[in-house]
């Protein structure tokens, strides 16, 4: 599923700079879900730690059905705020996670993520037991045209307006 969005996306794993986890916090689920997500992100790759991984549950607790749609909030919102979220309560990771060895590192302070020549992209995950398994790829919105002086709005109303003159 990680392989195919990235696929359908047309992005390359070392275009990720977020992942944000479904992120269980079990011993169990974590593990599995880190070594899904390094598999897929190491296709192409071997470099290690270039990618923020985070998990919105660290910072609010877990929303159930919720979580999903918060993860996908944060990350749009990381994209658009050209910074990337803190996990709040990070002091060291599970060692099966086995980060040292794999694409992801988890950032417990605000990182800067400004837009450059190249577009900024981010993956959630939202996994669970019972089905409902996702993996999108988000990426920045184009910059905003600018906009022309003497048409201070471009709505389509204005534009009948004018257009009616």
């Amino acid at each position: 599923m990680i392989e195919r969005a990235l696929a359908v996306a047309g992005v390359e794993p070392a275009q990720i700079g977020l992942v944000e986890a479904h992120g269980t916090a079990t011993r169990l689920g974590d593990p599995i879900e880190v070594a899904a997500l390094t598999q897929a992100y190491r296709r192409r790759t071997a470099a290690r730690a270039w990618c923020a991984l985070g998990s919105i549950k660290g910072n609010i607790g877990h929303l159930g059905a919720a979580a999903g749609v918060t993860g996908l909030i944060k990350a749009a919102l990381a994209l658009a705020r050209e910074a990337i979220p803190p996990t709040l309560h990070f002091r060291a990771a599970n060692p099966e996670l086995a980060l040292d060895e794999s694409p992801f590192f988890v950032n417990s302070e605000t990182m800067t993520w400004p837009k450059s020549h190249v577009p900024r992209f981010a993956a959630v995950s939202s996994f669970r037991v019972g089905g409902t398994n996702a993996h999108a790829i988000l990426g920045e919105a184009p910059a905003s045209p600018t906009p022309d002086p003497s048409h201070p709005c471009s709505c389509s109303c204005c534009r009948r307006n004018r257009l009616a003159r």
